[in-house]
């Protein structure tokens, strides 16, 4: 069920025919509601949704934190920082091949842009196996792999 918010030329959330209404980052939008795919994937189509889905187990513990929003902000591009974080991820920090794609930890980068430096940074693990990243800036403690929650 979808709901008009104001009035017949309002925004409206849900789907309504053909079209799903939603708020995006405080923008009313419309789209043409999904359709159901008939055609067999192809092997690239395949081995690119198992791309998506590695990186999005990885990146899913971050979610919910507001992190990339701060830590890949781009004024000039209309998409979230998640989106950003994740192509950066799927450009440089996925290796492998169909089916055994991974995650290289050391290239992932958790920010992008202009940041403040952080003054006296260090990296301990506490008792529960965490890293715990500290600064005179920020604190952030991700834990070791499996990731599934990222804390700060």
């Amino acid at each position: 069920m979808a709901e008009i918010r104001q009035g017949i030329l309002g925004g409206f959330t849900g789907r309504v025919g053909p079209v799903s209404g939603f708020r995006r980052n405080g923008r009313d939008l419309m789209r043409s509601a999904t359709s159901t795919v008939t055609d067999k994937p192809t092997p690239a189509r395949v081995a690119q949704r198992e791309k998506v889905k590695v990186c999005n187990a990885f990146i899913n513990a971050f979610s919910g934190t507001g992190i990339f929003r701060k830590t890949f902000p781009d004024p000039n591009h209309g998409g979230s920082g998640y989106n950003r974080a994740m192509k950066v991820l799927m450009n440089s920090a996925l290796a492998g091949r169909y089916p055994h794609y991974e995650i290289l930890y050391d290239k992932f980068l958790i920010s992008k842009g202009e940041l403040p430096v952080a003054e006296n940074a260090a990296v301990t693990l506490d008792a529960g196996g965490n890293f715990v990243f500290a600064g005179q800036i920020t604190q952030l403690m991700v834990p070791p792999k499996p990731m599934t929650r990222l804390y700060w």
